[in-house]
């Protein structure tokens, strides 16, 4: 059905934070739950329920958002706003900068020019920037440390077995999103079917599977990162929704993450998205090829079941 015509003054839309707030997450997200959107909006669930939801009824009652099954999403013209209002901050934000000032629209600069695209050899350097930005939190970032200096042939090795380039066993991914030229998050994920697997490889993936508790056939991984400063803006789930589909393309049944058992908001974050608590594997264990150096909690989701898994 197309959208009814809209009287309201969108003057009023882009004047309000809160609103440019839901224009920003929902065309970043694509779709976001009421749960979302308070975080999205650095709201407080139990003080300010009532203030998000008289301005998505404003919203819906305008055309500019509608509500479905699974949360809020925007419609034709409300799409047209979001790039409108996206154009208008860009151009603020270039003002103030050639001012020598900071833009103040109620809202984060992060949210402009956010995109996500397939990885290509050429983002070695964007690539190793991001790990330096990750190593500066002064965590025990193993992925970053086992890639650093040696980008371009991580990312040769991923996307060689990309399911658009060769198809390949076993099936790989990879994902960058960017603001501007500046890598602030990273998704890669691989799918192994054991069925297809190669003679030398099978008896390696039993026993990973068998190490994780996993029977099924044909098992996807994801490894997932954003920069600090990125974080709950929709950027790692916007990541995640790519990730997920592209599994379930590939055949996956199940999907696995994994985390540090302390780390109590990637575990809300992945359990926001459909996992749940799986397994642990203690430190010192060997996994595959490697020798854990901290412990990790597996988490796992069914993709072709769960309704969550987008």
């Amino acid at each position: 059905m197309a959208d009814k015509y809209p009287s309201y003054d969108v003057f009023a839309i882009f004047s309000n934070e809160i609103r440019r707030d839901i224009l920003n997450c929902l065309k970043r997200t694509k779709t976001a739950t009421f749960v979302e959107l308070v975080s999205a909006c650095d709201l407080d669930m139990l003080w300010d329920c009532g203030t998000l939801g008289y301005h998505l009824d404003k919203l819906v009652d305008e055309a500019v958002i509608v509500k479905t099954d699974d949360g809020y999403e925007l419609t034709d013209f409300g799409k047209s706003l979001a790039s409108l209002l996206q154009t208008i901050q860009i151009e603020i934000s270039k003002i103030m900068r050639e001012k020598g000032g900071k833009p103040d629209l109620g809202v984060e600069e992060s949210s402009l020019g956010i995109s996500m695209r397939r990885g290509k050899e050429s983002d070695a350097k964007a690539l190793a920037d991001f790990i330096v930005s990750l190593s500066s939190e002064g965590k025990e970032w193993d992925w970053g440390k086992g890639i650093k200096g040696r980008e371009e042939d991580w990312i040769h090795k991923i996307i060689r077995h990309d399911r658009v380039h060769e198809r390949e066993y076993p099936y790989t991914f990879l994902y960058f999103a960017f603001d501007g030229l500046k890598m602030i998050g990273q998704v890669n994920g691989i799918v192994a079917d054991l069925s297809k697997a190669p003679p030398n490889a099978k008896q390696h993936v039993k026993d990973y599977h068998k190490k994780i508790l996993l029977e099924e056939e044909t098992v996807g991984g994801i490894g997932i990162s954003v920069r600090k400063d990125y974080r709950r803006k929709g950027i790692g789930k916007m990541l995640m929704h790519e990730a997920i589909s592209e599994s379930k393309k590939l055949g996956a049944t199940v999907l696995t993450v994994n985390t540090t058992p302390e780390n109590s908001a990637a575990i809300s974050f992945f359990s926001h998205l459909g996992f749940k608590e799986h397994v642990k594997v203690m430190k010192g264990e060997k996994l595959g090829m490697h020798t854990l150096a901290v412990d990790h909690l597996f988490m796992k989701i069914d993709v072709q079941q769960d309704k969550k898994a987008c």
